[in-house]
Order: C-alpha cells, then sequence, then structure tokens
C-alpha cells in the first residue's frame, strides 16, 4: 500500500480555514440534526486534558475487561512469528535515517543535493507508512485503540454545540447513549468532513498568504493583539498558526535573497531555500577567511547554473557573485562533507 497523494487545496477553502480558526470554530451540518447549523469548537489546553482524562479512564476500563494492550499483543505476535520483534525495530532504524537524512539536508545548499536527500526522505517515509500500516493491520483491538476510539467519540459529544457561544449542546449524555452504530458513524464522518482541512500543513500554508500576513505584521509578534484575548484562552490551531507566521517572518526577515515565485506557498520548500542560503553563505564566508592562509586551485563540487539561481544568486550581470571563483581561493575540493563540517 502507498500514500495516497495529498490533495491539492485551494486559496478559498485556506481562507475559510483561517476564518475558522481565528473564530474558534467549524460549523458543520448533518442529518441527525435537521440540517441545522451545528459548531465545532476548537480544542484549548483544558479541552486537551480533558481530553487525555476521558482516555486514560476508558483505557483502565478496557483493562479491567481483559482487553490485551497493545505490549501484549506485541509479544503474542512475535510469539506466533506473525509480526517479530525485528520488525518493529526495522520501523525505528528507517525513522532514524530519516532523522538523519533531514539533518543533512538541512546543512546543505545545493539544490541537485537537496532534492536528491529530499526525494529519499519521501521514500523512506513511504516505506515506514506502509510497515506501520501492516502491524496495525495485525494488531486487532486493543485497549488503547479501544480508549483512543471511546475518547474520540465522546470528545465529538462535548465538542459540538447548536450555538457558537458553546453553550448548548448538540447532543446531551442521554440522546448520545441512545446513538445507534449508523447515527454515530454518520455524526462522526459528518465531522470529518467538516474538519478535514483543518490540519497543521494548512495552517503553515496560511501563515505564508498575503490574506494572513497582512494582518499578522501589524501585530507586533504579539498573540494578545492579534486575537484580541489571553494567551491562555487560545485554541491549539490559533497557537500553532501564530507560531508559524512568527517562524516564517524571521526567516524572511533574515534572508538575504527572495525565493523563487514557484515555492513562496509552500511551507516546506521555503524552509529549505531559507536554510540553503543561509548554509551558502556560511560556507563563503569560510572559503573567504581559508583564501586569507590557504592558495592554490579548486572547485566547487556540483554547483550548476540552477544551484546559484535556486539561492537567489544572480549568474550574470556587474553583481554576480561567482562561487567557483571564490572557491578557486581555497587550497582544495570543497565536497558535501565541508558543506555539513561548517555546522559542526
Amino acid at each position: 500500500m502507498s500514500k495516497k497523494a495529498p490533495e491539492k487545496v485551494s486559496e478559498v477553502n485556506l481562507k475559510l480555514v483561517f476564518a475558522d480558526v481565528l473564530k474558534g470554530y467549524t460549523m458543520m451540518k448533518a442529518p441527525f440534526f435537521g440540517e441545522k447549523d451545528i459548531y465545532i469548537k476548537h480544542l484549548n489546553i483544558f479541552d486537551d486534558v480533558k481530553t487525555d482524562s476521558m482516555y486514560n479512564t476508558f483505557l483502565e476500563k478496557a483493562k479491567s475487561k481483559k482487553l490485551p494492550t497493545e505490549e501484549d499483543q506485541k509479544k503474542y505476535l512475535d510469539k506466533e512469528d506473525i509480526w517479530k520483534e525485528k520488525d518493529d525495530q526495522e520501523i525505528v532504524k528507517l525513522e532514524l535515517y530519516a532523522d538523519n537524512l533531514r539533518s543533512t539536508k538541512s546543512k546543505l545548499f545545493l539544490k541537485t543535493q537537496i532534492d536528491n536527500l529530499r526525494k529519499q526522505i519521501e521514500e523512506n517515509d513511504v516505506k515506514v507508512f506502509e510497515l506501520k500500516q501492516e502491524r496495525e493491520k495485525y494488531m486487532g483491538f486493543t485497549a488503547e485503540r479501544y480508549a483512543a476510539k471511546r475518547s474520540n467519540e465522546l470528545y465529538i459529544r462535548l465538542a459540538v454545540y447548536k450555538d457558537k457561544s458553546f453553550e448548548t449542546l448538540a447532543i446531551n449524555e442521554e440522546e448520545f447513549d441512545e446513538l445507534s452504530d449508523v447515527q454515530l458513524s454518520e455524526i462522526v464522518g459528518c465531522y470529518n468532513k467538516a474538519t478535514e482541512y483543518v490540519t497543521i500543513k494548512n495552517l503553515k500554508k496560511i501563515s505564508l498568504l498575503p490574506f494572513f500576513c497582512n494582518y499578522f505584521y501589524l501585530c507586533d509578534d504579539n498573540p494578545q493583539v492579534f486575537y484580541g484575548k489571553p494567551v491562555i484562552d487560545l485554541t491549539f490551531f490559533q497557537a500553532e498558526m501564530f507560531a508559524f507566521g512568527r517562524y516564517f517572518k524571521a526567516l524572511v526577515q533574515d534572508a538575504k535573497a527572495s525565493p523563487p515565485d514557484d515555492i513562496r506557498n509552500d511551507p516546506d520548500k521555503l524552509v529549505d531555500f531559507y536554510e540553503a542560503r543561509k548554509n551558502a553563505d556560511e560556507v563563503l564566508d569560510k572559503i573567504e577567511e581559508r583564501s586569507k592562509h590557504e592558495g592554490g586551485a579548486s572547485s566547487l563540487v556540483g554547483a550548476t547554473k540552477e544551484d546559484l539561481e535556486a539561492l537567489g544568486y544572480t549568474t550574470g550581470g556587474p553583481n554576480t557573485i561567482d562561487l567557483a571563483k571564490v572557491a578557486a581561493k581555497k587550497g582544495g575540493t570543497l565536497s558535501m562533507e565541508d558543506f555539513i563540517e561548517i555546522h559542526e
């Protein structure tokens, strides 16, 4: 099984998510509620504590009913030769490998090298995803799964309201207990559909777009000014979106070059660009320093015209920065290891 290609989210949908995050709720409709507007409250720190408490309660209940824990199930699967401990170790090994690749990528600046590592990371992530899917298939209905399912269902009951001020629950406890499996599944499905675009990945994208930045840059990095309420009352989505905004604002302010137009709205590629440019500038500084003490010819390995343009360096005209000429002042060859060395 391979990962499904992510659906591209339109700017209109991102604006709607932005509005939802500002309001602290998302609207939904479901046949069970007679197609009336229902309001899904976004989690804050106090709701999160309540959810954790519910999970622990259901987990203890499952254990008391002798439902196997994940650890019990792993031992059974290992004993039956279905899913071995070495399979879990393979997942850990692949995740560590991906972490190392990401760390290495953050220290490079040549586009060709960065693209190559990004491809390796994506391929590795697919392997991890497939192995975890296979493990989930064998795990069965454990105590942890029961606790997660029940706490999620109960959270939905406690998160959906008839009003946007969150005073009247849309489903009371008695109604919830009498729901059929079909009705509950229908409500959960409508809930998931309504909130499908309210994700951390989309909050990152929003924090780069003009309709967010135009307001964010006016608040002087003050969340209370931006949201008009104490920080402790922020929802998780509000806190995350503000943190992303501040992070990308700092990247832009510290940058010495503008990113290419085709990556301006891609958070991951934008981070790669700013990291790469910073690394390139540090390498140039290091080459200049070495050139004061060393002589001889050398070359910058793999530095193509595309690499230079991707970093925001010009490749012609009076203001051209010629990396090859700068590198020629260094005695020896500047390799990938040299790029990484400057960060150690």
